[in-house]
């Protein structure tokens, strides 16, 4: 549980490092929801 919790803290580390790019958050924000939803068909497939 406690690595999962780093990660989250390195994704909000990333994501507020570059708020002044608002077009660099929402490209890695659409990457990861791309791999969200193929994870999720992967699994349910």
């Amino acid at each position: 549980m406690e690595l999962f919790s780093e990660q989250i803290i390195g994704l909000r580390q990333v994501f507020y490092n570059k708020k002044d790019d608002g077009s660099e958050i929402l490209s890695k924000f659409k990457v990861f929801i791309f791999y969200a939803l193929f994870l999720v068909m992967f699994l349910f497939s």
